[in-house]
């Protein structure tokens, strides 16, 4: 797992078949808590390959593809937890 966010979100959920990226909120009512809820929810977005999970911002940011050698660490970045999903 690495530091950063791939990219920025718009703090929407986003197009699982067409869009690039996406962002879902944190909570048991979502169901999602942890960085593997947020994977699980990856499996069932036709697009995402890459997550970045933030217990601060309360979110977790999905993408079709990253760039982890330039992982966003500012503005918060710092503290997302990023990491590829397997499908």
């Amino acid at each position: 797992r690495s530091s950063g966010t791939c990219s920025r979100t718009w703090g929407t959920a986003g197009d699982c078949q067409h869009g690039d990226s996406g962002t879902w909120r944190l909570g048991y009512e979502f169901g999602i808590v942890s960085i593997d809820d947020c994977a699980e929810k990856c499996h069932g977005c036709a697009r995402c390959r890459w997550i970045s999970h933030s217990h601060v911002h309360q979110q977790c940011d999905w993408y079709a593809s990253c760039n982890t050698s330039k992982l966003n660490r500012r503005f918060g970045g710092e503290t997302f937890r990023t990491r590829e999903v397997v499908h």
